[in-house]
Order: C-alpha cells, then structure tokens, then sequence
C-alpha cells in the first residue's frame, strides 16, 4: 500500500468516528458546499465535485498541508452521502450541475483547476479551454503553483465564471458522538514516515522556489513554513516515535532532541530557528492600530531564497542521516 493511500484510509477511519454533523449549504444534493462539524466542535466548509476523485476541497488546515488531496471532513461528507442516498447516488450524479468552478487542488502537487464537465454556452467553454487542458488542469505558466492568497486576483478575473451557491439547508446530525476507537490503526514503520516526510517537506520547497520565481516572494510564507516543519519533525521521527507534521518544532524542543544528541549541528539548527521565526504567522491586528504599526515588512525575494537553502539543507542532512541508518 502506498503512503498517500494510508493517509487517506486514516482520515476515513477518523471520518467515521469523529464527525458529527454535516449540512448541505447548495443547490444540488451532492455537488455543493457543505459545513462540516466534527467532536472538537470546530466547523469547517467542505465543497464537494466528485466521488471518485480528489477534486473536492477544505477550509480545515490539513487539507491544505498534506498533500495527498482529502481530509477528515470531505471523507466525512462523502461517507454521508454514500448513507444518506444509498441506490440513488448513480442517478444523482449523472445530474451534475455545469456551473464553472476554478479551485486551488492540494494533492501531491498543487494545481489550479476548473471543475469538470465544462459549461455548454460556447464562448465560456471556449475561454476555459484555452487556459485548461482535457484534465482540467491550468497550462502554461507557473500559475498552477500559487497559493491562495495570489490566486485572489486569477478568481476576480474569472468573474461569473466561479460558482455562488445559495444556501439551502439539508442537515443530518448523528444519533450520538461516536465512541473512542480502541487503537488507532497501527503506526506506520518509521522509514515510510520518515521518507513521506521529506518528501513533503521538498515538495513545499519547490512550490516556494517558483513563487519567488513567479515575482511573489511575500506569498513564499506559508509554503516555507510548511516545509520547514515537515522536514524538522522528519528529523524528529528519526530518533522518536514522532509523526512528521507541517507545524515546526519549538526551539527548546530542537535544542533538546535533536542539537544536544548531535543529530543536527548547532549552527543549522539557529537558522531553522531564525527561519521558524521568519515565518511565524502575523497576528490578527489590533483595532485601531495603523498598518504599518503591527504589519511584519514584506518578504524579499533575496530572504525567501535564504529560507529556502536553509529548508533544503535540513532536509539533505535528514535524508542522508536516514540512508546511513538504513532506515
């Protein structure tokens, strides 16, 4: 079994005992938003386009981090809808609605995409086809690797072209919060974790390479920081029981496990510190505060290429420390 479908399997293990309620926010029985609340009470909005693929999407921060197309809380709808319509699935499916939906895809790579089948009126199918090929995919230019924020201005352009729902509530709440599973299912061997790590880690590297590449140093940010935690808690998985996540360590806890052991040398682990540091996110501002009172300076592209060396010598030194083990 490969890892992206073992993280799948573990979100739809995790779907079936924690979410608790699902409503339906759109026009269309299955192919709409739908808010998702789970046992930690959070709700999240899940926008659903196929069953059998992974184009749907999700506000939840694992979705847009791990990197293998689904989360706890799409799984979570897709499960409701496979118990709430049973026989009429097929039927209903086939009555699609063909409003366009442009869409960011967090899978393995990170896309732009239209939503499948195009619409029928012949100069919009035209449009979008000139920019999306037969997948649906955005061609061309390193467009397809750019996070939310810069991809605000291509949806504006888009215009009528991104679907708006209206609400229109259908809701289905779960007879009882569902019971503590016994055991998580049984923890991956640490080479696969240790591996998927890094290569998630690299994976969010490139994608802030082409960002600046692309002009857009400032938007670098979040994918820096994703792959700065993958790769340090990569290293953490080395030498613990620890699963690789996006959210990097703490200072104290690199020092502690990784710096005084000698797995990481210090200087290395002062600038994934500073590199941490760089990359926190900006707290919301005060009201009434000016702009440019709280507001952190835009990263340079000069700074985010530091960044990104950093992040690529921290993933080597794990990779290499993981072939000399033989893990």
């Amino acid at each position: 079994m490969s890892e992206i479908q073992t993280q799948i399997e573990r979100r739809q293990q995790r779907a079936l005992e924690e979410i608790v309620r699902v409503t339906n926010r759109g026009r269309h029985p299955l192919f709409s938003p739908f808010d998702v609340v789970s046992v930690s009470g959070r709700t999240y909005r899940v926008t659903i386009r196929s069953l059998d693929e992974r184009r749907n999407s999700c506000t939840c921060p694992d979705y847009r981090t791990n990197l293998v197309g689904t989360c706890k809380h799409i799984e979570g709808v897709l499960l409701h809808l496979q118990q709430k319509y049973a026989d009429d699935l097929k039927s209903l499916a086939a009555q699609k609605p063909t409003t366009a939906q442009i869409f960011l895809q967090y899978a393995e790579d990170i896309t732009v995409r239209v939503s499948l089948p195009l619409p029928r009126a012949p100069e919009l199918r035209a449009l979008l086809t000139r920019y999306f090929d037969a997948d649906g995919c955005l061609q061309g230019a390193a467009l397809h690797l750019m996070e939310q924020e810069s991809y605000r201005a291509f949806v504006t352009l888009a215009g009528a072209t991104v679907e708006r729902a209206a609400p229109e509530d259908e809701a289905y709440r779960a007879p009882a919060l569902p019971a503590p599973a016994d055991a998580r299912a049984e923890l991956e061997k640490r080479l696969q974790k240790v591996r998927a790590g890094f290569e998630f880690a690299s994976k969010r590297a490139q994608l802030a390479e082409v960002v600046v590449r692309g002009g857009f140093p400032e938007e670098a940010l979040r994918p820096l920081r994703d792959a700065l935690g993958w790769a340090l808690s990569s290293h953490r998985a080395l030498v613990g029981d620890h699963d690789p996540s996006a959210e990097p360590p703490s200072a104290r806890v690199i020092q502690a496990e990784l710096v005084e052991p000698g797995y990481l040398a210090d200087d290395l682990a002062a600038r994934a510190a500073r590199a941490r540091e760089l990359t926190e996110p900006v707290s919301p501002q005060p009201t009434g505060a000016r702009a440019d009172e709280v507001a952190a300076p835009p990263l340079s592209a000069k700074s985010a290429e530091a960044l990104i060396a950093v992040v690529r010598e921290i993933i080597e030194v794990g990779q290499k420390r993981a072939a000399e083990k033989g893990l």
